[in-house]
Order: C-alpha cells, then structure tokens, then sequence
C-alpha cells in the first residue's frame, strides 16, 4: 500500500507539472498570458477547494459570463486586477501576503514589485473605461463581450441585484480617417513646376484667381467625401468583426491544443507511473524469489548438515563398538594371563545349598561380567571367575594365569 501510495502522489505531481508546462507552451505560441491561465485554471481551484472546506459551503458552479467592475472594493479579496477577458477586476483570492494572494505576490516578485495588469486603487481612482494596465491596454466593451457570449443586459442585472453603468454599453466614438489623396505616377522624371509668372498690375486678381480654383475643387471634393467616409466606415466595420472573428478562432484554437496538450502530459504521466508501478511489482517478486531461494538452500544445507551430523553419530558409534570389542578382547587377554591375583584369594567360600552366592550384571571397559554382591569376585558371562573387585579404585583386579594358558590364548589368537 506504501508503494501504491507513492506512486500516486509522483504521478499527480508529474501530471500537474506536465499541465503547467503545456498551458506555458500555448501561451508562447498563441501570446496569452500563461502564468494567469495557470494560476486560474489550477491554483485557483485549489484555493476556492480549500475555501469551500474552510467555510463549509459547496462550490457553485463557474458563472457563464464574466462581471465587470463595478467601482467597488472588497477589502477582503487580493488587492491585485485580474485580466478578467480584458474587464480589469479584482482578484478575488484570499489575501495572505501583504494585502494579496499567494499567486499575485509570486507575480509581484517577478515583475519588480508591481502586479501585472495594476492594482485595485488604480483602478477605482480612474473613469470605469479611461483605466490604463502597465501594458498600456484599456477596458474591453462589456456590451461588446456579451454579445459574443449571446447574453443580454438584462440577464446580468438580475443576477446581479444591481443596474450596470450605461458606459458599459456605448458605442465608442470613431474617428473620422483622413483620406489621403493618391497621386498619379507618372514614369520618367518627375516634370519641373512651371514657374510663376506675376504681372505689375493683374497681381493680386491672379491670386485671386488661384484661391477662387481651389475652392471649386473643395466643392467639388466636398460631395464625395462623405460617402468616402461611410464607405470607409463599413469596411473598418467589416475589417474589425473579421478580426474579432479570427481572434475567436485563434483562442478556440489555442484553448483546443493547451486541451490536447494536457490530455497528451496526462496520458504520458500514467504510462509513466503505470511503468514505475510495474517495475516496482517485478522488482518485489524478484525480491520475493531470491529470498525463497535462499531460504530453500539454507533448508538443504541444514538437511545437509543433519545428515553428516547422523552420519558422524553412526561413524562414531560404530567405532565406539568396534573399540569396545577390542577393549573386551583384550581385557580377555589381560584376565588370563594376570599375575597380579592369587587364584586362591579369589575362590569363593564353598557354598551350601541353602546360601546361593547372589551377583548382577556390571560391565567394565565395555565388556559385560558378573559381580557377586557379597564377595566382589568377578565372574565372566561363562560364570567363570577372572577377578575381583576393588572398592577403593572402583576397578577390576584381574586374576593371574599362567605361562600356559596364555601360550594357548596367544595361539587361538593366532587362528
């Protein structure tokens, strides 16, 4: 469970990591800003999770159109302005770190101190349209934006409680083009202008003469101009609802690949950890088999050991026996031909009928006799006598025999 575990929090690392990289890459590619998608679409989550617990309500679901400023401030919110699709709002993070969020003050740090598109005060302390961010841009249309996103006026102001600032929904001013004049080219060089001739007393009507022309050409101009203009005027139309429809494309676009980029960096961290948990498992079972192995080889070596060790008891004990053979084959020997007893020590009172001599099995260097409990004399297993026994030394002491009887023992031997 411990290795699952692990693996699981590698792999939402690697996941989150490959997500933020993917959404840095399209912000190059298609030149938004990839910090703030990150810090919405990712970090955001995390802080409205957290305060959802913290608060104990349940998250409601993302608004489908976005709120404009409104000209007011909530000093509990981070003191930065969102893009906000280019309405310039509030953050609305907690604060945590000299009036803003953990996000913005990372944004702060990196951009020398001042959050990317301004601050709360900036913005109140300007028109509702005349705000200027550091990127020199201005507030969007919020008549414009709606209508993109197919909402009415209506629709926001009930949800809102409240009615929006008519500013929001006035066509902006354009300003009139000038038209430039387009001259003719003419090939070769350009011909010299012919010189001015004056005349002593016809001066001033020339002169007059030349504003008098230019003015009829004004005339003339003036009736044209107008339907230049409007002219004019639908085709910048034309041209900027173009525009704004490529632009919608490029961000559908855009939004599309950081999508499949995601999906691609997700995909790739679970055949990853996937990889990493299979390598655990087969490292485990490897794990698994040495160690029974080694456990059945220590097994055989002790079964090993047991059977030398039987084997060494048998050995030894076989050796016991044969030695104490020899011992009694010797002691044999050493009985019959003794000196040290006189055979007349060793017979016994002679008996009566009525007191039997009562004796038990001793045995002696590995040889078995008979010991008689009164006497101590010593008696083979034949029940004949070869010695007696001496308490103080707890041994037998053999009878003697003689010169004869050991010549006839040397020679059986012999046979």
């Amino acid at each position: 469970m411990n290795v699952k575990s692990e693996l699981m929090s590698k792999m939402t690392g690697i996941l989150e990591r490959g997500i933020k990289e993917a959404i840095m890459l399209c912000g190059k590619k298609y030149n938004f800003d990839g910090e703030e998608a990150i810090r919405e679409l990712i970090v955001g989550i995390k802080e409205t999770k957290k305060e959802s617990k913290k608060s104990g309500k349940v998250r409601k679901e993302k608004q489908k159109f976005p709120i404009p400023f409104l000209g007011k401030k909530n000093d509990s919110c981070c003191a930065a302005l969102k893009h906000n699709g280019g309405l310039y709002t509030q953050c609305e993070s907690a604060v945590k770190t000299e009036g803003f969020c953990g996000p913005c003050w990372t944004q702060i740090d990196k951009n020398n101190g001042n959050p990317i598109y301004g601050r709360i005060e900036d913005r109140m302390n300007s028109d509702l349209m005349e705000y200027v961010d550091p990127n020199g841009k201005k507030p969007k249309q919020y008549g414009k934006i709606l209508k993109k996103l197919n909402v009415s006026r209506e629709e926001v102001e009930t949800f809102l409680g409240e009615k929006l600032p008519d500013i929001y929904f006035e066509e902006p001013e354009k300003k009139a083009k000038k038209v430039k004049e387009v001259k003719e080219k003419t090939k070769g060089r350009p011909k010299k202008s012919p010189k001015v001739l004056e005349l002593e007393e016809e001066t001033t009507d020339l002169f007059a003469e030349l504003v008098a022309n230019a003015e009829s050409e004004e005339d003339d101009s003036s009736s044209t101009s107008e339907e230049k203009e409007s002219k004019e005027a639908k085709k910048q139309a034309l041209k900027a609802e173009k525009e704004a429809k490529l632009q919608a494309e490029k961000e559908a676009k855009a939004a599309k690949e950081a999508e499949r980029l995601a999906l691609k960096a997700e995909k790739e961290a679970k055949l990853k950890a996937e990889k990493e948990l299979k390598e655990a498992e087969r490292l485990q079972q490897k794990a698994e088999k040495e160690a029974k192995l080694k456990a059945d080889k220590e097994l055989k070596e002790a079964k090993e050991a047991e059977r030398l060790a039987l084997k060494a008891e048998k050995e030894s004990k076989l050796k016991a026996e044969k030695e104490a053979k020899e011992a009694e084959r010797l002691a044999l020997k050493a009985s019959k031909g003794s000196k040290e007893v006189d055979k007349s020590t060793l017979k016994p009172k002679k008996k009566t009928d009525d007191e039997p001599d009562v004796v038990k099995k001793i045995e002696y260097q590995g040889v078995k006799y008979l010991k008689s409990k009164k006497t101590g004399i010593i008696y083979n297993m034949e029940q004949e006598i070869v010695g007696k026994w001496d308490e103080t030394t707890e041994q037998i002491i053999f009878e003697k025999a003689s010169e004869e009887e050991e010549e006839e023992d040397y020679e059986t031997d012999e046979e």
